[in-house]
C-alpha cells in the first residue's frame, strides 16, 4: 500500500519518500510516505500513514497523527486504510488538515488528476520515439546517409515493427472521439483492447498499462539512439 500510494503521488508530480524519519518539535518520527512538491517559493508537504490493518482504525491513532502533522509543519495529512475507521475517528479530524480514506477511496479521488498527468507525460516523453518510428520523417536523413546499409536496414525494420506501438503514446488516442475529453469508461475500453494486442493476459490496472507503455517507449528510444549513434531530439 505504501509503494502504490507513493507511486500515485510521484506520477502527479510529487517527490516521494517511503519509511522516512522526520524531525518534529517533539522528536523524530518515522512516516510511511512523505510527498513534497515545490510551487515557486512555497513547498507543499503531505504526510501519509498507510494502515494495512484487518480492523478499523481507532480515534487514538487519529489524534496521534494530527499531532505529527501539526508538529512537522506538513500542509496536509492522509491516513489510508485497508478497512475503515472506528466510530469517532472521522469526527476527530474535524477542523483539521487530516483526511481519512480507504485505499479504494484514495485511488478514486486521485484518479482524474493522475490520468491526465500520466497521459500528458507519456505523450511528451515518447515524442522522440514517434519521430524515430515515423517513416515520413525527413529530419534524420542526413544522419542516415552516414550510416552503413546494414544499419539503415535495421532502422527501417525497427520503424516498421514499432510504428503502431509508437502511436499508443499519442494522448488524443485516449480521449472520447465525440467529446474530445478523457472519458474513463472510454479510456478503460480502449486500453483493454490495446493491451490485448500486445499481451496474452488480463490487465490488472491502468497503472500497469502506463508503466509498461512508458518503460517500453524509453527502451525503444535507446535502441534507435544506439543505431544512429546519437540522441536525436527536437
Amino acid at each position: 500500500m505504501q509503494i502504490k500510494t507513493a507511486k500515485i503521488f510521484e506520477d502527479i508530480g510529487y517527490v516521494t519518500f517511503i519509511e522516512k524519519n522526520i524531525q518534529t518539535v517533539r522528536g523524530v518520527v518515522n512516516a510511511d510516505v512523505i510527498c513534497t512538491k515545490k510551487s515557486g517559493p512555497f513547498e507543499d508537504k503531505i504526510i501519509i500513514e498507510c494502515k494495512y490493518w484487518s480492523k478499523n482504525i481507532p480515534k487514538s491513532v487519529i489524534h496521534s497523527f494530527r499531532t505529527v502533522i501539526s508538529d512537522s509543519g506538513a500542509s496536509f495529512g492522509y491516513i489510508i486504510t485497508k478497512k475503515g475507521f472506528q466510530s469517532g475517528a472521522i469526527e476527530a479530524t474535524n477542523t483539521s488538515n487530516v483526511r481519512l480514506l480507504s485505499f479504494e477511496e484514495f485511488q478514486a479521488s486521485a484518479r482524474s488528476v493522475w490520468l491526465r498527468k500520466v497521459i500528458d507525460d507519456i505523450h511528451e516523453n515518447a515524442y522522440s520515439l514517434r519521430r524515430y518510428c515515423n517513416p515520413t520523417e525527413t529530419c534524420f536523413d542526413n544522419y542516415l546517409e552516414k550510416l552503413s546499409r546494414n544499419t539503415q536496414q535495421e532502422i527501417l525494420e525497427l520503424q516498421m515493427r514499432y510504428f503502431a506501438f509508437s502511436l499508443l503514446t499519442v494522448k488524443n488516442l485516449y480521449k472520447d472521439p465525440i467529446t474530445n475529453e478523457i472519458s474513463e469508461d472510454y479510456l478503460e475500453r480502449s486500453i483493454i483492447e490495446k493491451w490485448a494486442v500486445y499481451h496474452n493476459c488480463k490487465l490488472s490496472s491502468l497503472m500497469e498499462y502506463y508503466t509498461w507503455l512508458n518503460e517500453a517507449s524509453n527502451k525503444l528510444i535507446l535502441e534507435f539512439d544506439a543505431l544512429y549513434g546519437a540522441k536525436l531530439r527536437k
